[in-house]
């Protein structure tokens, strides 16, 4: 693996760990919200409308190499 490939997976998974802690704060931010009566969302199921993936879980990029 060139020395290349390997910075860009490292800035790839730097990245990916950001968007993850992001989505952790924005649910606990709803979450407090919720709780607080101020979300106003009908179902509980729509407070997060997008997932994120674990960042911790890299065996995608065991497969690529």
């Amino acid at each position: 693996m060139t020395d290349n490939c390997s910075a860009a997976k490292a800035r790839r998974k730097k990245l990916i760990e950001l968007i993850a802690a992001a989505a952790d704060e924005i649910a606990a931010i709803d979450a407090e919200m919720q709780n607080s009566g101020k979300l106003g969302l009908a179902r509980k199921e729509e407070w997060n409308l997008c997932m994120v993936a674990d960042a911790s879980d890299n065996s995608w990029m065991q497969l690529q190499e």
